[in-house]
């Protein structure tokens, strides 16, 4: 989990409860339901209390997918999808009181999971590394926001 500490007393100023660190929540999950496959992804942000907290702004998700000839760190981006947090029709529906974070079913996986998930022979043993960022509207008072990521081994 990452946080953007530097600007922590200025988001004090202007408004205590902004996230400064976001993680996957490791309920996170690989799954098929009955439109198909699909990744349940639980974002959590925190505030510099270090409650849980809810966020505006622009939250992205992406599957690295997983390379023997990749260092890591250096794996691929397969798929991604960006959700608007800024429209708070969108974030209320989003978000999930009783394990609050925000959840995202994430559809339109990339092929290699597709396969893997759709044939139930072919489940265990296989992952993808999710990350995800997010870009915070920028409030009064602040002169400096800074993105904040998490990663987070996706297995099925």
């Amino acid at each position: 989990m990452q946080s953007a500490k530097g600007e922590e007393a200025k988001q004090i100023e202007a408004w205590p409860f902004v996230p400064v660190s976001i993680r996957i929540h490791p309920i996170s999950q690989a799954q098929v339901d009955a439109k198909g496959p699909r990744i349940l992804c639980h974002v959590e942000c925190r505030d510099v209390m270090s409650e849980t907290t809810k966020a505006v702004g622009t939250l992205r998700v992406e599957v690295l997918e997983p390379s023997r000839t990749v260092e890591p760190g250096m794996e691929q981006v397969s798929a991604a999808w960006v959700t608007d947090l800024s429209d708070l029709d969108n974030n209320a529906k989003l978000y999930d009181a009783a394990t609050r974070t925000y959840r995202l079913s994430l559809r339109q996986l990339p092929g290699f999971m597709v396969e893997s998930l759709s044939d139930a022979s072919k489940r265990g043993g296989r992952n993808a590394v999710l990350r995800a960022t997010l870009e915070p509207a920028m409030l009064p008072g602040q002169k400096n926001v800074q993105p904040m990521s998490d990663e987070f081994k996706l297995t099925w």
